[in-house]
């Protein structure tokens, strides 16, 4: 299954998020909770640009994606 950028931000922040839960060290637990709050962040940034702010297929974006 093909994600969009938004859901990618999205699953990385429920995945850090859940390794977190299972981290017994404060410092590395805060710190997972804070990445995972950069990845909503970037989540709801991506959501809320207008649509011809958004790359276009074919885009330098597009070369560099990864998932």
């Amino acid at each position: 299954m093909h994600r969009n950028e938004v859901q990618f931000c999205r699953d990385e922040a429920q995945r850090l998020l859940e390794l977190a839960k299972k981290c017994s060290e404060s410092r590395v637990r805060d710190r997972l909770a804070m990445i995972a709050n950069e990845w909503l962040d970037r989540a709801k940034a991506k959501e809320n640009l207008p649509r011809s702010a958004k790359p276009k297929s074919g885009s330098a974006w597009d070369k560099l994606r990864f998932w």
